[in-house]
């Protein structure tokens, strides 16, 4: 996964993700697909996909930092 921002690119691998949340996965892409087959809108959309890579990455830098991390550092 990529995280675009206007600063660069952020890319963290995660390699424990397939295995523990496959499943999830699977079932977000093929969510996806038949969104796009039957003309209709996703669950969840870009923005709410956006936000929720935000937050995560904001909760991976302030563990790592040892500090609170706005989201708006990130944008």
């Amino acid at each position: 996964m990529v995280l675009l921002t206007r600063e660069g690119a952020l890319s963290e691998p995660a390699p424990y993700i397939q295995g523990r949340f496959g499943p999830a996965y699977r079932a977000q892409i093929e969510h996806f697909v038949a969104c796009l087959h039957e003309g209709r809108q996703p669950a969840v959309g870009g923005a709410d996909a956006l936000a929720a890579i935000e937050i995560g990455v904001a909760a991976t830098r302030s563990a790592a930092e040892g500090r609170p991390v706005a989201l708006d550092e990130l944008r």
